[in-house]
């Protein structure tokens, strides 16, 4: 079920970005499914995890400069980037944004397209990906 987003993490250089309830429950997963990959810990706290020799901490007021040596950012919702110029090639991501585009539902539901609110949010999505908006039945939009 996990395994296009495993695929995506792989041997990437992971940062993760904050380590809250959000950044623990990110961590465990990487370790569940990916137990050997290198990750860095960046935290404006002092982070405490058990014994994990592939764990780089970066703590304390420059824990922001962690970004510059990823490929890919996964930040907590409680850090804000608004002025902080992201390293080209870099890609900052959340677990929504990768639960939106690795983990869809199996039974073939598909929600409610035709509420404008949904459409609004995962349109951009569809035409990213080369969907017309026709094919979801929302021409009307």
């Amino acid at each position: 079920m996990y395994q296009q987003l495993i695929d995506h993490l792989k041997n990437k250089r992971i940062v993760l970005l904050g380590m809250g309830r959000e950044g623990h429950s990110t961590y465990n997963f990487i370790r569940r499914y990916l137990p050997e990959q290198k990750l860095i810990i960046a935290d404006a706290k002092q982070v405490e995890l058990d014994n994990d020799p592939n764990v780089e901490f970066v703590c304390g007021d420059g824990y922001l400069g962690a970004i510059d040596r990823a490929d890919i950012v996964i930040k907590t919702p409680g850090i804000p980037l608004l002025h902080f110029k992201r390293p080209q090639g870099v890609e900052v991501t959340c677990q929504t944004d990768l639960f939106l585009l690795y983990l869809r539902r199996r039974d073939g539901h598909k929600g409610q397209d035709d509420n404008l609110d949904s459409h609004l949010f995962h349109a951009p999505r569809r035409r990213k990906r080369g969907v017309p908006d026709r094919q979801h039945g929302l021409s009307r939009f």
